[in-house]
């Protein structure tokens, strides 16, 4: 009954929680009542039998914590011998916590998530290869997909931007909907460990431990049904529930952001915070402050690559619109590099502010980008260009003379052969 207890628990909000810990609390005062009065039956029946002052003092010290601890747990439990088979190879903690913890597998906790077919055919469009470090190393164990959106290791296929922690002593992974995935036992080697806790690290802060309010502020910023969870950007999933965790900030005490937070360290050099994780609505405001009595330099900020992942790259955009014209056009540039990937949550950020930058400026800066795009044969910037272009209902020039040559080409093409046509007829004649 319990474990039913945890199943229901876990397949809703704070209602069916609250529900189950009732019905917990419930079972557990109704069973032990009911076992009282079986002990003292129980002892008024030695007594009765006995006469003896002595067996019924026994009988009292035995039957009665036996029967009023006994009884719930077995109501509870169940009998010896039967929830183990239920649950085997599945770790399970106290029910007050509510963190399923599910075993590793294929596609451990998502694959169920998002349905084990639209998974593999999720999987079936990715191509993995050995992941290589900022160093140059390539890895032995640990394997990422071509689109980034993906990494491999033992055997397992996990959505990067779904997992927000790992916990190299306990070999557990945290997803961002408040789940524990057990590594095998494999993955304690430190080999194992080093190439993980490296690959997390690299892209920024990580937790260490399941986030407090990990499931409820996922439930918060994530209000769409589960079957749109698949297809979705969860790159902005990523952020927005990051975002959340961090809004209180009294809330959740184990959260990545400091309540220390300096924009400038002691040595002078700027927080490197900024380039590594979701800065909470405190952290960015201090920053914007910073900038605004000129004790920080906003181009300081503006080097694309200093980011180690897209979430923190949200940061900046987010720090631009705050500090608002003439000092975030400084930034135009920076916005720009932002329109590489459809497929990241800074890119509809970035469009957005882009919208409120002066006309002449941003189209002067799409006919230049939109021809290094096209000139480098980066195709994602290109589209991304052309996707802000029509936003914005402005046609990019450069895009236009390349349709004017092509056309051109054709027509040019197309006479040829008729000409060629032509001379194949007067030949036959």
């Amino acid at each position: 009954m319990l474990q039913k207890l945890y199943d229901f628990a876990n397949k809703g909000g704070s209602f069916r929680r609250a529900l189950a810990t009732f019905a917990i609390l419930s079972i557990m005062g109704i069973s032990g009542f009911v076992g009282f009065f079986i002990s003292v039956f129980i002892c008024m029946g030695i007594e009765s039998l006995t006469g003896t002052d002595a067996f019924t003092d026994l009988s009292i010290l035995l039957f009665m914590p036996t029967c009023t601890i006994g009884l719930p747990w077995l109501v509870l439990a169940g009998l010896p011998g039967k929830r183990k088979k239920k649950t085997e190879g599945i770790q399970y903690r106290s029910v007050l916590s509510w963190n399923e913890v599910v075993k590793y597998g294929e596609t451990p906790h998502f694959g169920e998530l998002f349905g084990y077919i639209k998974t593999k055919e999720l999987l079936s469009e990715e191509t993995f290869h050995l992941h290589i470090f900022e160093n140059g190393k390539k890895a032995h164990f640990l394997r990422v997909s071509e689109s980034g959106k993906w990494f491999s290791i033992l055997g397992g296929h996990l959505p990067v931007d779904l997992i927000c922690g790992y916990n190299k002593r306990k070999a557990e992974l945290y997803t961002v909907d408040g789940v524990i995935i057990k590594l095998p036992t494999v993955a304690e080697l430190y080999i194992i460990r080093r190439e993980l806790d490296k690959f997390f690290k690299e892209r920024g802060d990580y937790f260490e431990k399941m986030p407090q309010g990990a499931r409820e502020e996922f439930r918060d910023s994530y209000r769409k049904r589960s079957s749109a969870f698949a297809t979705d950007d969860w790159g902005t999933i990523r952020y927005q529930w990051e975002k959340e965790l961090l809004r209180d900030s009294k809330k959740y005490p184990d959260k990545i952001a400091k309540s220390n937070f300096s924009v400038i360290s002691n040595d002078g050099s700027i927080s490197t915070d900024i380039f590594e994780r979701v800065l909470s609505d405190n952290e960015l405001e201090k920053t914007v402050n910073a900038v605004k009595n000129n004790h920080v330099d906003i181009r300081k900020y503006l080097y694309f690559n200093d980011y180690k992942n897209e979430y923190a790259v949200c940061n900046t955009i987010e720090l631009l619109k705050k500090l608002g014209q003439p000092v975030n056009l400084e930034g135009c540039d920076f916005l720009f590099d932002c329109l590489g990937n459809i497929d990241e949550p800074y890119f509809y950020m970035a469009v957005g502010l882009l919208k409120t930058y002066p006309r002449r400026m941003r189209e002067e800066k799409m006919e230049v980008y939109a021809k290094a795009a096209h000139e480098s044969g980066d195709v994602e910037k290109f589209g991304g260009l052309l996707y802000l272009a029509k936003e914005l209902k402005y046609d990019i020039k450069y895009v236009e003379k390349m349709k004017a040559e092509e056309s051109s080409k054709d027509e040019k093409s197309e006479e040829a052969k008729e000409a060629a046509q032509g001379q194949v007829m007067q030949m036959s004649k």
